[in-house]
């Protein structure tokens, strides 16, 4: 195809529009900062590297030290902790960041593979990673979205009898299951594809070898079976996190995926692909997982990204229908494209611009003056934000009541914000825990009550102040005594 023809150049000025849109997507969630988790996960692949083994326990966190849980992400872990050991954590951060831009191209290639035009196609999965900001974060999710999306485009060629696909597919499944647990949401997909083109095409053993290959696959992990039920331990204990809420109508995030899931059935409606049960199945059923907890909405985008690329394709070839552009029809949609690709650049530009966080934490959103003021051995009450800093820090000379992995179950969670709010019985549960040490927002009522009781303020910064029993001994280890 000629480099001047109308086609090369809409998927040449398609592919420019959605480069700079996914990277102003990216700079975006580049101004939040560094996640408190990505702390933690950074922390445990340390502890794994040092000690060779994969421990269920949580020796960041006194509160619990007692249980044991499924880590949602070893393999992820130690590839974290060696990128921050060799580059820092600002390497880590970028890595997440590339990796919204490579969402964003997959899903570009999941869309055009399924029969959309250039534009429709970089539009749809523009807008899908647009619903990937909110969730974005140094934290192995970024490694199940790109995933989610190499196994949706292997699984149809797997059922249709490609041996090729369905290794790769094992593969993905292989790697899936040690890098992030939510494979167990990947595998159920697969089923659902499985069942709906066993029912379109009557052919049952490919859709059980495929499935059955995907669902072995993923017990290659060092939990097993029990790999597959921690999502039902984890829906339990994380009810009180925000991204495991319902889908309401109050949120942003909420209304956009919402008109998203509105606009993916209307383009069933339109192209006929409501008929096929391998499409509507999987689109239901994560409709369904993303009403429950919004933290799958990323998941349900991709299916929906590809539906809407389709059906903006197939309404641009009705619209064509009977009739031809002229030079001056052609001019106006260069005019568009230039004026589209002009403002996503415009829009990365400023958003990058904007950027504060890819880079070390600052007073604004971590106090960054409490590491170093913690007295060694002392049992940390903290806000649940700070705790994988303050151990990344400083375990193992301090340890924290949360470290944001959820190990301590949601029971004791919720006491844990009920002291920080000074509630009734709240000193007594001080006393009980020996906490010696608070780290709590400065507006949070546990700050006035215990200075008024005599505890010493041993730093103070816009984000948290620390507060020390008074007579408890000073620190004698520094912050990034751990590096």
């Amino acid at each position: 195809m000629p480099a001047g023809s109308p086609r090369s150049y809409g998927r040449g000025s398609a592919l420019g529009f959605l480069a700079s849109g996914s990277v102003a997507v990216a700079a975006l969630s580049a101004s939040r900062a560094f996640d408190n988790m990505g702390w933690s996960h950074v922390l445990v692949g340390r502890l794994i590297r040092s000690s060779g083994t994969i421990s269920g326990r949580d020796p960041f966190s006194w509160a619990a030290t007692a249980k044991t849980a499924v880590l949602d992400g070893w393999l992820f872990d130690v590839l974290a902790s060696t990128v921050d050991g060799i580059a820092g954590r600002v390497a880590l951060s970028i890595l997440a960041l590339a990796a919204i831009v490579g969402f964003a191209f997959a899903l570009y290639g999941l869309a055009r593979r399924a029969g959309a035009t250039p534009w429709p196609s970089a539009c749809a999965a523009l807008g899908a990673t647009l619903l990937l900001n909110s969730f974005a974060a140094e934290r192995p999710q970024m490694v199940s979205y790109l995933l989610f999306v190499a196994v949706v485009a292997l699984v149809g060629p797997a059922l249709e009898g490609s041996n090729r696909a369905l290794v790769w597919l094992i593969v993905a499944f292989i790697a899936w299951a040690n890098l992030h647990l939510a494979f167990s949401l990947g595998v159920g997909v697969v089923g659902l594809y499985a069942l709906g083109w066993m029912m379109g095409s009557r052919r049952w053993r490919r859709s059980i070898v495929v499935v059955g290959s995907a669902a072995c696959a993923g017990l290659l992990n060092p939990f097993g079976m029990r790999a597959y039920m921690v999502v039902f331990e984890a829906r339990d204990t994380s009810r009180i996190i925000e991204e495991w809420r319902h889908l309401g109508f109050h949120a942003v995030y909420d209304l956009l995926l919402i008109a998203a899931i509105v606009i993916a059935f209307i383009a069933l409606v339109w192209t006929g692909r409501w008929r096929r049960p391998e499409v509507t199945l999987p689109l239901v059923a994560l409709t369904a997982l993303s009403y429950d907890a919004v933290r799958n909405g990323p998941f349900l985008g991709v299916l929906v990204a590809v539906e809407v690329a389709i059906g903006l394709t197939a309404a641009v070839a009705r619209m064509r229908t009977g009739r031809q552009l002229g030079r001056r029809g052609q001019l106006r949609l260069r005019a568009c494209a230039h004026g589209a690709i002009l403002g996503a650049v415009l829009l990365a530009i400023l958003v990058t611009g904007g950027i504060e966080h890819v880079r070390p934490a600052d007073a604004s959103t971590y106090p960054i003056h409490a590491p170093a003021a913690v007295p060694s051995g002392c049992r940390v009450l903290n806000e649940d934000f700070w705790g994988g800093y303050l151990a990344y820090h400083r375990w193992p000379s301090v340890t924290v009541s949360q470290d944001g992995r959820l190990f301590e179950g949601a029971t004791a969670l919720l006491e844990q914000q009920h002291v920080l709010d000074a509630e009734p019985g709240w000193r007594a549960w001080l006393d009980r825990n020996r906490v010696n040490c608070v780290l709590a927002g400065p507006d949070r009522a546990i700050v006035h009550r215990l200075q008024a009781a005599g505890w010493e303020r041993r730093a103070s910064d816009p984000s948290g102040v620390l507060l020390v029993r008074r007579g408890t001994s000073a620190t004698t280890r520094s912050p990034g005594a751990r590096r």
